[in-house]
């Protein structure tokens, strides 16, 4: 929470920011009172229950950030790429090398978040626009429902 607490933070300093929350989790409340005493505007918009209403959020970031403790692809980030919305990383394993070699968003730790808010907020709605093209790409190649019964389909083929 610190880390990305510290994120937004340096964001703000270069940038009008708002936060788009989604869901409820434990210590949101205080999540967002950290937040917001660091200069950034929050939007509590609570459970959405619907993937259209999830997608007019979206539709109104830059970024959806994804900073967990974990490895690997997680609901969020799937939500993420099907909402079109570029990522702001810090998961190790695919989500990394997705964002790096699909350039769907940026990687982000605690050496280099004050170089990511810098770079994100200086830039270009062209390359903001091309990630969300990137992330669309990435999505139809290996996570909708088709792809998934085609990968199925050559496996059971196969055996």
């Amino acid at each position: 929470m610190n880390f990305c607490v510290s994120f937004l933070r340096e964001c703000s300093i270069l940038k009008k920011c708002t936060l788009h929350i989604l869901g409820d989790w434990k210590l949101k409340e205080s999540f967002i009172q950290s937040v917001l005493s660091v200069g950034v505007n929050v939007i509590d918009h609570k459970d959405l229950d619907s993937q259209s209403t999830r997608q007019e959020v979206y539709d109104q970031c830059h970024y959806g950030l994804n900073l967990m403790d974990f490895e690997g692809i997680n609901s969020e980030s799937l939500e993420y790429m099907c909402g079109q919305i570029p990522i702001i990383n810090s998961i190790e394993g695919d989500l990394s090398q997705f964002c790096k070699l699909w350039d769907i968003g940026k990687n982000i730790d605690a050496q280099n978040y004050k170089i990511v808010a810098s770079n994100i907020c200086a830039e270009s709605l062209d390359v903001q626009l091309n990630r969300r093209l990137h992330i669309r790409n990435l999505y139809k190649t290996y996570f909708t429902k088709d792809k998934f019964f085609e990968t199925l389909d050559e496996i059971g083929g196969s055996l």
